[in-house]
Parts: C-alpha cells; sequence; structure tokens
C-alpha cells in the first residue's frame, strides 16, 4: 500500500517526475544520482511493479508510474497538511498561504481583502500568483497542492469542480463592446456581428469557453483576430477599432472609447468564485476563506 512506503522515496519518485530525469532530480534534492536510483528501485520492489522505463534516455513512467502520480502528490499534501495542523494547534495562525487569482478580480477588492486579513494575522506570509491558462491552469495547480486556494470563475466544468469546494463571490453580464466612434454597429442580433473581427481571451478561458458556446448555440462562426489574457486591457483594443469583443461588464463601465451594444437573445453571465480542494484544510487557508466570503458580502 502507498500508506506503507517511505515518504522520502515518494518524495525521491515525484522529483524524478517533474524534473524528467534522474540526474536532474538529484540536482533538485541535492543528493548524488545513485542515491536516488537506489531510492527509486527501492521503491519499486516496495510495491511489486516498476514504476519507470530505463530503457529510454528521459524518465519514463510505465503505466503503473503513471498511476502512482496523482495519488502520490495527494499523499505528501496529506502529510505536509498534518504536520501543519498539529505545528498550529498551540499557536496564532503563521505559515504561507499562496492564492491563485484571475487577472480581473476587481469586484472582489482583492487588495483590501489582503490588507485586511494581514492586519489580522500578520504572520501569516502570503503569496499571490497568476496562471498564464487562467482558471484551468489554476484548478490544476491547485490539484497538485501548489496553490492553497483560488478565486477564480465560478463557472467550471464538471471535471473541474470535482473534489472542490466553491463558494460563488460575485455575478454579472458578459457585455458587446464596440469603438464609440464605429456607428455601423446598433443594437441587433449576434448574426450581425457574426462577420466582425473579435477579440477573445485565450481558448481555454472561463470567458472564451462562454463565449464560443453562444457562437456555437446561435449556430454562427467568427474570426478571432486577437486572444488577450488580461480582460482590462480588451477595451483598448476595441477603443483602437481593431475588433469587437465581450468583456464583463464592470471592465467596460470604466471604458473609455468604447460603448455597450445590446445584443437580442444573448445575455452570457461571468462569475468569481472562492475554490479550495474539498478536504479539511490549514488554518490559514480557513482563516482567509472565511474573511474573503464574509468581504463579498458586505
Amino acid at each position: 500500500m502507498i500508506s506503507d512506503v517511505d515518504l522520502r522515496r515518494v518524495e525521491m519518485f515525484l522529483a524524478v517526475v517533474d524534473a524528467g530525469t534522474f540526474a536532474a532530480a538529484a540536482d533538485d534534492l541535492g543528493y548524488v544520482q545513485s542515491t536516488i536510483s537506489a531510492g527509486i528501485g527501492a521503491l519499486e520492489r516496495e510495491l511489486g511493479v516498476p514504476l519507470f522505463d530505463r530503457r529510454t534516455r528521459t524518465a519514463m513512467l510505465t503505466p503503473a508510474g503513471s498511476a502512482l502520480v496523482p495519488e502520490a502528490r495527494e499523499l505528501l499534501a496529506r502529510v505536509a497538511l498534518t504536520r501543519q495542523i498539529v505545528r498550529d494547534a498551540d499557536r496564532s495562525l503563521a505559515g504561507e498561504l499562496r492564492i491563485g487569482v484571475i487577472s480581473s478580480t476587481r469586484p472582489v477588492g482583492l487588495p483590501r481583502v489582503l490588507a485586511g486579513f494581514h492586519t489580522r494575522h500578520r504572520q501569516v506570509r502570503l503569496r499571490v500568483l497568476a496562471d498564464a491558462v487562467g482558471t484551468p491552469g489554476l484548478i490544476e495547480r491547485l490539484r497538485r497542492s501548489e496553490l492553497d486556494l483560488v478565486i477564480a470563475s465560478g463557472q467550471l466544468t464538471a471535471d473541474q469542480a470535482e473534489g472542490m469546494t466553491v463558494e460563488q463571490l460575485h455575478t454579472g453580464r458578459l457585455v458587446c463592446i464596440v469603438a464609440d466612434t464605429d456607428t455601423s454597429v446598433q443594437p441587433g442580433e449576434l448574426a450581425d456581428l457574426a462577420d466582425r473581427a473579435w477579440i477573445e481571451a485565450p481558448e481555454g478561458q472561463a470567458n472564451r469557453t462562454i463565449i464560443d458556446e453562444v457562437f456555437r448555440r446561435a449556430g454562427l462562426r467568427r474570426t478571432i483576430i486577437a486572444e488577450i489574457a488580461d480582460s482590462d486591457e480588451v477595451p483598448g483594443y476595441v477603443a483602437a477599432g481593431l475588433a469587437v469583443a465581450f468583456v464583463p461588464d464592470f471592465i467596460a463601465a470604466g471604458a473609455e472609447g468604447i460603448r455597450v451594444v445590446d445584443i437580442e437573445g444573448v445575455d452570457p453571465q461571468w462569475s468569481i468564485a472562492a475554490i479550495r480542494l474539498d478536504r479539511r484544510n490549514p488554518p490559514p487557508v480557513q482563516a482567509f476563506w472565511d474573511h474573503l466570503v464574509h468581504a463579498s458580502r458586505e
């Protein structure tokens, strides 16, 4: 059983997986390569299966090795959680809190939320981290225990939501914007804009997926000429006359050089949520979660 093995060997196993070779893993952990090889060999004997195909130059996983990866990550995450819970049991909140965020969290008032939490819990070291892929990337890093919680799109797929606790913080509309100098675009149907150039979020990001579905349901295709990850930057491109776009209403409200065009029968929604693994979390994570949810309801 995985719970019966030496944790150091599990750490070595994941180091090889992440580094790609035994030599690179040895460098990362500060061991000589023979120590890594011996540790992996002992782990394979304990489990009774080979974990790597040693006929290749890189550390290629066997089917058994691939199956072990998520279990090993979960094991080490639970051990780390247990250690932190024990350490924190008789003292005030302390440690590091890693918060993953999407590019546009304006409705959350994140600077104010972080400042309020820091004032109360100065021994907790805050790290705010982004991911180029947006919500999908943040969820994946949360599963790998690289983040403690994320503030991201609340519109998750079933696969993304599995094993997660999701607390909706704010919702609103995605609105269509055009340059305020473009008088050719008037309120109407989506088909009237299908032949225009569009700016979208990169494929896979939540708002992109939502708008892709809007066009799919309408049986329409569009030409995307630019993919902009930061929604706050999109109005500038639209104001310059480059293209049209859907953006969250709170971004459109503060933008210059654009106007909102109503589209009949189209009312896509955005949402921002707090997301964490559905398990007992360390005290700093729970404390920040409670603080964030309370702040969103004020």
